[in-house]
């Protein structure tokens, strides 16, 4: 999931349908498997600002998380709990531009299985 700023509202809609998206599914599959990754941007200029400050919080004066590229949160699970507990300890983060680091986080998804 992307995790850039402009993504806060999804993000706190995923958190709260986390449950109940994992329930629907199970009644589309018996072998349901769930996991979580979130992308964010490539950790270098023009990308990210590279400031100490904006490393630490590039949404100030708003609170959010560091910057990254790419997390795997969650492997692959039966456990609907586990995703929605994970998901909800996420937060978003900040960079500079737009097109933010997609086709990375479908191939780490890819890999991270």
């Amino acid at each position: 999931m992307d995790l850039s700023d402009s993504m806060r509202s999804n993000l706190e809609n995923v958190k709260n349908l986390g449950t109940e998206l994992a329930k629907e599914m199970q009644h589309i599959t018996k072998d349901l498997r769930i996991g979580f990754g979130s992308f964010l941007e490539k950790l270098v200029t023009p990308f990210i600002l590279m400031t100490p400050k904006y490393l630490k919080n590039p949404c100030f004066p708003n609170d959010c998380s560091a910057p990254f590229s790419y997390k795997n949160v969650l492997n692959l699970t039966d456990d609907g709990a586990l995703f929605t507990q994970e998901v909800s300890k996420q937060r978003t983060s900040g960079n500079l531009d737009s097109p933010e680091a997609g086709f990375d986080a479908i191939v780490q998804a890819a890999v991270c299985t």
